[in-house]
């Protein structure tokens, strides 16, 4: 533990009386341990600690804890299992499970207590809700989309010694899916109706009736699924053909994510008959990205709004009042 201790910086404390038997191997036990780091928000609380040793020379030390909660920099891991051996410097995790963010991950993986504490770390996780995620990043993604992930396979490996450079040194990918929800209301739907009616006094809505009639008609209070690659190298996050689709029809993502300059920068493509009939740009910080719709004449007239996220943000009927407006 002092080894452990020594090269992560952590400290573990032993809160109630440990038990400790040397025949016929190594064998040490408390109910109570807490181990926390104090340079960063790392704490593990209310744990049971066993750790076993045989006294072949070439044994590893294991290592069984199991706690209630693990805080790691504000994410809450919950009914935590951890089962890992350490041996020269390595700590490998053969079996390390619990709750996360109201979903499941299983993980195995290593990490090396030399030099910069180099880990790589492979598993799933199932049913981790994004929005929740991403809020505890001090990212807020629209509220009024609910979006829930799981991966059968990801992989990450990086450095953790460094706390400044740790997102930095993050590399890895995942095979994405996952369910979303887009909350409408009957407002919204009515006013896509004028919208339509609309197409013929102002042609420049053609797009933006289209597209706004597509979102409310395909997504709205529908259940849809998710899939694609998500990819993390350099301080970016890289979404690759990331389909939501449903019965009623399709749209596919590709985007980039600046973690360091926290903002966004991608397309979102929209399907009619597997041909995609609008192209949109979603730009700007991530805690409020532009949604801007692509084309000619919606770029020539500036009374027109572009922006679809602004619509339901501002609400179809104030966009539709000041529309009318302009057409009189």
């Amino acid at each position: 533990m002092l080894d452990i201790e020594k090269q992560t910086g952590l400290s573990i404390e032993l809160e109630e009386q440990s038990n400790l038997d040397i025949y016929p191997k190594i064998y040490f036990f408390n109910s109570k341990v807490t181990i926390f780091h104090k340079n960063s928000s790392i704490l593990i609380g209310n744990s049971s600690l066993t750790i076993t040793k045989s006294y072949w020379p070439f044994s590893p030390f294991n290592i069984n804890l199991k706690s209630p909660m693990i805080n790691l920099n504000g994410f809450e891991l919950n009914n935590v299992s951890i089962h890992a051996n350490y041996k020269d410097k390595i700590i490998k995790f053969i079996k390390f499970n619990g709750d996360l963010i109201g979903g499941k991950f299983d993980i195995t993986g290593d990490i090396n207590l030399n030099d910069q504490l180099p880990f790589n770390i492979k598993g799933q996780f199932k049913n981790i809700s994004l929005n929740t995620l991403l809020k505890q990043s001090g990212i807020n993604l629209w509220d009024r989309i609910t979006i829930k992930l799981s991966s059968e396979e990801f992989s990450i490996f990086g450095y953790a010694k460094d706390k400044d450079n740790f997102v930095s040194s993050l590399k890895g990918e995942a095979e994405l899916s996952g369910s979303g929800y887009l909350l409408t209301t009957d407002e919204e739907r009515f006013g896509a109706a004028l919208l339509s009616l609309l197409v013929e006094k102002l042609p420049s809505l053609s797009s933006m009736s289209k597209l706004y009639n597509f979102i409310i008609s395909t997504y709205g209070n529908i259940p849809t699924f998710i899939k694609g690659n998500l990819m993390i190298n350099n301080n970016k996050i890289l979404l690759k053909e990331i389909n939501i689709e449903n019965e009623l029809g399709k749209s596919s993502l590709n985007a980039e994510l600046d973690l360091k300059k926290n903002d966004v920068n991608g397309k979102i493509y929209f399907y009619e008959d597997e041909e995609v009939f609008i192209e949109t740009v979603i730009k700007g910080n991530m805690n409020d990205p532009e949604i801007l719709i692509k084309g000619n004449v919606l770029d020539q007239d500036k009374e027109t709004p572009k922006d679809i996220r602004k619509i339901f943000k501002e609400g179809i009927s104030s966009i539709v009042d000041k529309l009318l407006k302009i057409s009189d």
